[in-house]
């Protein structure tokens, strides 16, 4: 099981590897340092969620965390210019649905850490379980950043590869505000008595 895995793991790195030799050609002589699509800077969580380090997670360069090469280094005109309308256009379907997908799982780690302050911080009787309540909340606000954080790093890609003012409207900013939870949401004896909107995800 782990030589299989192991194994699968090799064979991505070297598909990688190979995908993004032929990307640096279509790239030839512009920056592509710091472009791309990849998870390397975000948090892990182990099986209790809590965030590990990837300096201790990791000896070298995992594939799962290799950085791709991608039409957005460029930019739209350079795109174009290129002859890498096809390409363009197939970030753009991913970039899409990363940012759907970012926003369905912060909805989730929403939702949980409002049903952690109405249940486990609510009802903690001792200090020991409001501690480990807070806690709780804490991990899920760890959930919260990091759907943030790649909801944004698709948007800007969708920006940077000039998607439909359509598409933009669809995919906004989000702002710290749009994450406060309501207060109809966390305190049952507030229910329909707040004024409190919604965030517009």
């Amino acid at each position: 099981m782990l030589n299989s895995l192991n194994d699968s793991r090799i064979q991505l790195q070297k598909r990688i590897e190979k995908y993004n030799t032929h990307a640096k050609e279509w790239a030839t002589g512009e920056q592509i340092e710091g472009g791309g699509i990849n998870d390397s800077d975000e948090e892990e969580d182990d099986d209790d969620g809590v965030e590990v380090d990837e300096a201790e997670n990791d000896e070298g360069q995992e594939p799962e965390r290799m950085k791709l090469v991608m039409p957005s280094v460029l930019g739209k005109a350079r795109c174009i210019s290129k002859g890498l309308d096809l390409i363009l256009s197939q970030e753009l379907a991913l970039g899409k649905a990363q940012a759907e997908e970012s926003l369905e799982k912060l909805r989730l780690a929403l939702g949980l850490k409002a049903l952690l302050l109405r249940t486990e911080v609510q009802n903690a009787k001792s200090q020991k379980m409001s501690t480990r309540a807070w806690a709780n909340v804490n991990k899920a606000e760890v959930k919260v950043q990091r759907q943030v954080k790649r909801y944004n790093r698709a948007r800007d890609s969708l920006e940077t590869l000039g998607a439909s003012l359509g598409m933009m409207a669809r995919f906004q900013k989000i702002h710290h505000a749009d994450l406060k939870m309501s207060g109809d949401i966390v305190e049952e004896n507030q229910l329909g008595q707040r004024s409190d909107t919604l965030p517009w995800f």
